[in-house]
């Protein structure tokens, strides 16, 4: 099934002209279809299943902030969560630490990568042993950073089939650096320990790396979040660092799809067994046609598989919206893929953004897969009611022995406070348990499929967390990075991660 025959049977066809990408939201797309399922009651929009987040239908009242039971595994660290501060001595602002990804490396340890501000701007790792104790064989007491000679913002981290990490993000310069397995930077890697995202000026590199995944042979492959020409551009690293020229070109292949798409920017990475290289993308179009959902699907040597899609690309319209950010994938064992993300209509309304969480299935050969939710896509706006709903999938992994079920982990800005203090927005993290073959609720777990990951194993906590990474834990069980945070301030301890029952 072709891209344009995909929007045809959604009613999609998008007209010919193509505007500025940038300037779209600020168009005025003021559409009540665009508005329809956006912050509203509970639903499962296009679900096989009648229910919502409370196991009911979406005539049920609706969720307040503690309404779904806690699933939080209370054997794990302090009654469930360990919680972590900077590793620095003094405090240091919100903008000062970020915590951005985490992996359950060969050992089951949990490496946790991000960037603090002090008297440098450092990137660190931090490791703890299964148990969630630091591992005092990581640097100090678990920490390790090194500074970079430049931006220090790495924002994703793999593990080699050796041992070693690599971070990816911006390095000094947008690429990758390698994280020896005792933590320190390993310097025979690349130039230094660190290897740039290779610099043809046709392709104008103008984000950082965003996305990494590493092969059967140990290679690493990387896009970046934009580029200035627009284009798809991913590289692929062999294990020493050095750019595989036997990729792309040079190392670099750089993609676009013919269908009037202004902006591809890949946001995951999935290998096939078979080495084919698959890519969550987010579809920037022109104002009047908005931001889809898309997949792009490339052979081991670069080139496109257009075999899948319509050549190579696929492209979905997250109807009624006219926004889809793709922030997660799995792939499964039979070959389909699900991302998830979230989506809005495009507009501001009074004090916040309508967002609803999305997931996209497409078979293996890339066509939306029918029996998932409304012909492949499924909405869900069971947030706060109001303007102030803001839903978003942070990160999914699939579960079951056959990747029968995915697990998505999403929050959204509830709009609560405690009694006699100010109303404030306060992100609240949850977890979803579907099914992988219609993306119905598995009301089995938890309250009708869904629970909720307090901040500390606290039912009381007025502070935020946001869940912004969710892995299966050698133990098969389900672990959650959390970044920490006062509704008001920025306080230590600045994330944690749980373990799900």
């Amino acid at each position: 099934m072709t891209t344009s025959s995909i929007r045809h049977y959604l009613g999609l066809e998008h007209p010919s002209g193509v505007g500025s990408a940038s300037a779209w939201i600020v168009a005025g797309l003021v559409l009540a279809a665009g508005l329809a399922g956006c912050g509203g009651a509970p639903s499962d929009s296009g679900s096989s299943s009648s229910s919502n987040g409370l196991g009911g239908t979406a005539a049920n009242t609706l969720q307040k902030r503690f309404d779904y039971p806690n699933v939080i595994d209370a054997t794990f660290g302090n009654n469930g969560t360990v919680s972590v501060s900077t590793g620095y001595s003094e405090k240091v602002t919100v903008n000062g630490f970020q915590t951005h990804d985490f992996i359950v490396d060969r050992l089951g340890r949990i490496v946790v990568v991000g960037f603090r501000s002090s008297g440098d701007r450092e990137a660190w790792i931090y490791r703890m042993l299964p148990d969630g104790t630091p591992d005092t064989s990581c640097g100090t007491g678990g920490w390790s950073s090194f500074t970079t000679g430049g931006p220090a913002t790495p924002r994703k981290i793999v593990q080699l089939p050796d041992g070693r990490y690599v971070v990816g993000g911006y390095v000094g310069l947008s690429g990758i650096a390698a994280i020896a397995e005792n933590c320190s930077l390993d310097r025979s890697f690349g130039t230094n320990g660190f290897a740039p995202i290779p610099s043809v000026p046709v392709f104008e590199i103008a984000g950082a790396v965003n996305a990494l995944a590493v092969d059967s042979s140990g290679r690493v492959l990387a896009t970046v979040e934009n580029t200035l020409s627009g284009r798809l551009v991913v590289a692929r690293f062999l294990s020493t660092g050095n750019v595989d020229s036997s990729f792309g070109t040079a190392g670099v292949a750089s993609l676009k799809p013919t269908d009037g798409t202004n902006e591809v920017i890949g946001t995951d990475i999935a290998i096939r067994p078979d080495g084919r290289i698959l890519i969550a993308a987010q579809m920037i179009y022109s104002a009047q046609v908005g931001y889809w959902a898309g997949f792009a699907q490339l052979l081991p040597t670069g080139a496109l598989d257009v075999s899948f899609g319509e050549a190579g690309f696929v492209s979905v319209k997250p109807i009624p919206n006219f926004i889809a950010s793709p922030k997660s994938m799995v792939l499964l064992p039979d070959g389909s893929a699900i991302q998830g993300g979230l989506t809005q209509p495009g507009v501001l309304v009074g004090t916040g953004m309508l967002v609803d969480a999305y997931w996209l299935k497409v078979d293996a050969s890339g066509r939306p897969d029918a029996r998932f939710g409304n012909s492949g896509l499924l909405i869900w706006n069971a947030g706060p009611q109001g303007f102030d709903g803001q839903n978003n999938v942070g990160a999914m992994a699939a579960v079951g022995a056959n990747g029968d079920q995915f697990a998505s982990c999403q929050y959204w800005m509830n709009r609560t406070a405690p009694t006699s203090q100010a109303t404030l927005a306060s992100q609240q993290s949850i977890v979803q348990w579907r099914s992988s073959a219609t993306g119905a609720l598995q009301t089995e777990y938890a309250n009708g499929g869904t629970g909720w990951l307090p901040r500390d194993n606290d039912p009381k906590s007025e502070l935020w967390n946001r869940c912004i990474g969710l892995k299966v834990g050698k133990d098969a069980k389900l672990l959650a990075l959390l970044e920490l945070g006062s509704v008001e301030r920025a306080l230590t301890p600045m994330f944690a991660v749980a373990r799900i029952k």
